[in-house]
C-alpha cells in the first residue's frame, strides 16, 4: 500500500506544470483625452501612439516570449475614436488618425 501511495504522490507531482512567474506583464492605460462631451482635449494621445511614443513603444517591440496583456477599454474606445477621424480644435487630424490606425493594427498582432 506504500508503494502505490509513493507511486501516486511521484505521478501527481510530475504531471503538475509549473507556474511561470516570469511571464511579463504589459499595462496599456493612459488618462483619459476626452471630456464629457466626447471631444478630444488635446492630441497627446496621438503623439504617444506613434512608435517612438510611451504607447507605440508597448505594441512595437517585437517578442515571441509570452506576455500577460492589461488594457485599459476606455483607451482603446478613445483610439478607435480617433481611428474613425477626430478634430482638436475644429481643425481635423489626419495624422493623428493614421497613428491610430496603425497602432491598432500593430496591437492587434501583438
Amino acid at each position: 500500500m506504500k508503494k502505490f501511495a509513493l507511486a501516486t504522490v511521484l505521478l501527481i507531482s510530475f504531471s503538475i506544470p509549473s507556474a511561470e512567474a516570469s511571464t511579463p506583464v504589459v499595462r496599456i492605460t493612459d488618462k483619459p483625452h476626452t471630456g464629457f462631451d466626447g471631444e478630444f482635449r488635446d492630441n497627446e494621445l496621438a503623439t504617444s501612439l506613434l512608435p517612438e511614443g510611451k504607447l507605440g513603444k508597448l505594441v512595437s517591440s517585437v517578442s515571441n516570449a509570452k506576455r500577460t496583456w492589461v488594457i485599459d477599454a476606455a483607451l482603446i474606445e478613445e483610439v478607435i475614436d480617433m481611428s474613425d477621424g477626430y478634430s482638436i480644435e475644429d481643425e481635423e487630424d489626419e495624422a493623428g488618425q493614421a497613428a491610430a490606425v496603425n497602432w491598432l493594427a500593430l496591437l492587434k498582432f501583438s
